[in-house]
């Protein structure tokens, strides 16, 4: 008799502990997906915002000034000349 009030004891002490596991396991599963979303969201926000920077900078950079300036060298090398070829039409040589 004493062995199989054991026996029920061990078990019913068994079955809470493992009841108890089972719920803290499924706390902690229903916390990490909320943090997985709101991680998710952050992320998205962050990546539309990305895109609407690139598709900024793509834009800023299709303006002539900002080609200009790009090519740098060649844009000043043309002004050079035709400063040059301006005073050289009139009668100035160097």
């Amino acid at each position: 008799m004493e062995r199989y009030l054991l026996k029920m004891i061990s078990s019913s002490y068994l079955r809470l502990t493992t009841e108890r596991e089972v719920k803290n396991l499924r706390e902690a599963i229903d916390i990490i997906h909320v943090k997985q979303l709101e991680y998710a969201d952050v992320i998205r926000t962050y990546l539309s915002s990305q895109s609407t920077d690139q598709s900024e900078i793509r834009r800023i950079t299709e303006y002539p000034i900002v080609t200009d300036i790009a090519s740098g060298i060649s844009a000043s090398v043309a002004i050079n000349l035709q400063i040059v070829d301006s005073e050289a039409h009139e009668g100035t040589s160097f």
